[in-house]
């Protein structure tokens, strides 16, 4: 609290601690009883569904549950709730809107702008992971490079260890609640002792029977804190041996597939309207802890800390609030998809179920990154066309209408790449120039799209654009301009191809949307991203710009909160010669003093960058430096 404290004394601190933690005043209170007061506070039950509670002020409660779930899972509260009411798990989703905005909401609405990847709700993400982990783990050395951040665990190799050593315990759990369904006499530690020893005697092992039960055990100490570490493989191979292998393939890329693969849906099987097993789990697992099993110790510390490294997992995927950026944004979007396994199957489902939650869901515009191949292009595209087709709209809705925008996503370096050369920098051995690198994986991308229009017309009718999008300082507009004129002209003769073929479709070539103006360090060099965009050719009438936050800003403001900031040299020369090009061109007005001094700063950047020595300073033109950063931008 110290850092939002405003002067605040220490006593009044303790007294904000305590109460947080201790509600109504108590003493004290088990966590099982405090996250039921959590809840109780935000939610109430309409039907089968949770939804914020309708006797507070929404203007403040729905701050509040925003903060509480990007803190932790949503799932685990609902849970906590039907835990209370002594019920089966609800739908695992809180409505959040109020009855006025429901009203509005039921009119068709459209998402236009949805990064597919990034919209799987958390506890799709993690029963997935609950197969993935027993079928094909990631490698820890991938981990490593894909998840820096692990180190707050202790390294990506104990992060994987505790993520497995969690599901064990989690399956070891379930387990005991079928058994206690039966005998009510027995408690969890009682279990290990006994229960575990007939699990264990079914399972095949090079072990022996008591071998195999001690490693068990030894797992789940890892997760209670009581074993500093196992053998690498150790928890991955037990867990494996204790869900088995996966019942069939996992093709078919429907939310359904994903949870009846969870190995607790033997013991917990998905409910209609997606409620996962792991919410009908933690519900039946809080019901026991807050009853009868209120003594079981060793059950509720396997339980919470289960819940806190499920809890840390969501924490280290969810951007904090208020996290300004679009870099931010890229960096979780970057932890996510290595998680994703399985569910890339069912990505364009998992949009389509998230995005209609709480409205009429009229249309959905997805942007993905295209394939390297133009089979790939067309597959994903398809893939689209068959899971929208499966989407089942709530009662008296019709099926959104569905886009694909393929987005080429610009980067500093290749992700999982061991050298630290950047695509900006010239000296790669293969390419030799600035930006090679990355234009030649792109090109590749941008011509297997091209080829998909020229074997596939037809599909215009879903894929309706392209965009550059992802870190927007990583490269400049000139790179992207030609790859922009691939699609486009190859749009356009499939639009005259199908003009004869389906005249009544009425297709027409595909669209552009550019990310600029969103990440800057200084307004002048978001202005100019903007104009760049249009001054190339990028942006055109009937496209848009993706955000473009620089156009909202005030520039006293701005000036006065960023007196100082840090720019590399040739972005600070392109802002002058781009603001000099508009004074040549009329589309600024400007006194005599302010050019001056813009031409000077520049020429002497321009000198320290081309010109070293003085040798070179000889015929240097500032005029040749404003025609060079407008050329650059025309292919041609």
């Amino acid at each position: 609290l110290r850092v939002r404290a405003r002067g605040l004394s220490l006593d009044v601190l303790r007294h904000l601690r305590d109460a947080a933690w201790f509600p109504g005043g108590a003493r004290a209170i088990s966590l099982g009883r405090l996250l039921v007061s959590m809840a109780d506070a935000h939610l109430e039950f309409r039907g089968d569904r949770a939804a914020l509670r309708t006797t507070r002020d929404p203007s403040s409660l729905a701050p509040r549950w925003r903060w509480l779930t990007l803190a932790m899972p949503e799932d685990l509260l609902i849970a906590a709730l039907a835990a209370q009411r002594g019920s089966d798990a609800p739908y695992d989703h809180c409505f959040l809107v109020t009855p006025q905005l429901a009203r509005v909401l039921d009119q068709p609405c459209a998402e236009t702008h949805l990064h597919v990847g990034s919209s799987i709700p958390f506890p799709v993400l993690w029963t997935n992971l609950a197969r993935t982990l027993a079928d094909s783990p990631p490698k820890v050395r991938w981990l490593r490079d894909h998840f820096p951040d692990a180190e707050r665990y202790g390294g990506a190799e104990r992060w994987l260890q505790l993520l497995q050593a969690a599901f064990v315990t989690r399956t070891l759990l379930a387990s005991f609640l079928w058994r206690h369904a039966r005998d009510h006499a027995c408690d969890f530690e009682r279990f290990l002792q006994h229960g575990l020893a007939d699990i264990v005697a079914k399972i095949p092992s090079a072990w022996s029977p008591h071998q195999t039960r001690a490693r068990y055990l030894r797992v789940v100490a890892l997760l209670l804190g009581r074993a500093p570490t196992v053998e690498p493989s150790l928890a991955r191979i037990l867990y494996r041996h204790l869900v088995g292998p996966a019942a069939r393939p996992r093709q078919c890329g429907m939310m359904e597939a994903i949870f009846q693969s969870d190995p607790l849906a033997a013991w917990f099987p998905p409910a209609p309207e997606a409620r996962p097993p792991e919410t009908r789990w933690a519900c039946r697992a809080l019901q026991y802890a807050l009853g009868e099993g209120s003594r079981d110790a060793l059950f509720a510390r396997c339980f919470w800390q289960y819940q806190r490294v499920r809890s840390q997992l969501h924490r280290f995927l969810v951007e904090e609030p208020g996290t300004a950026g679009l870099e931010w944004f890229t960096r979780h979007y970057n932890r996510i998809w290595p998680l994703r396994g399985a569910v890339d199957r069912a990505l364009h489902a998992c949009a389509l179920h998230t995005q209609s939650l709480d409205l009429r869901l009229g249309a959905l515009e997805a942007r993905v990154t295209p394939g390297s191949s133009w089979t790939l292009v067309r597959d994903e595209a398809r893939r689209l066309v068959a899971q929208a087709s499966r989407f089942t709209p709530a009662t008296g809705q019709t099926r959104p209408e569905v886009g694909l925008i393929f987005h080429f996503l610009k980067e500093w370096q290749s992700p999982g790449s061991t050298s630290r050369r950047l695509h900006a920098d010239p000296r790669n051995p293969i390419f030799g120039t600035r930006h090679g690198r990355w234009f030649h994986e792109r090109a590749r991308q941008a011509r297997a799209l091209a080829t998909m229009l020229g074997h596939h017309p037809e599909l215009l009718l879903v894929v309706r654009g392209v965009d550059v999008a992802s870190v927007e300082l990583a490269t400049p507009t000139w790179v992207v301009t030609p790859l922009f004129e691939i699609v486009r002209e190859a749009s356009v003769r499939a639009t005259s191809q199908m003009s004869r073929l389906r005249p009544a479709w009425r297709l027409t070539p595909m669209r552009a949307t550019v990310h600029a103006g969103e990440d800057f360090r200084r307004l002048s060099e978001g202005l100019r991203h903007i104009h760049e965009a249009i001054e190339a050719g990028l942006v055109r009438f009937g496209d848009r710009l993706g955000h473009a936050i620089a156009l909202g800003e005030d520039p006293a403001a701005d000036a006065e909160r960023h007196a100082v900031v840090a720019q590399p040299l040739e972005e600070r020369l392109d802002d002058l010669l781009w603001e000099l090009d508009r004074y040549r061109s009329g589309d600024l007005p400007v006194d005599a003093g302010r050019l001056e001094s813009a031409r000077a700063e520049a020429l002497a950047l321009g000198r320290r960058m081309y010109a070293p020595s003085a040798r070179d300073e000889r015929g240097f033109d500032l005029d040749v430096l404003v025609d060079a950063r407008r050329l650059r931008h025309q292919p041609e």
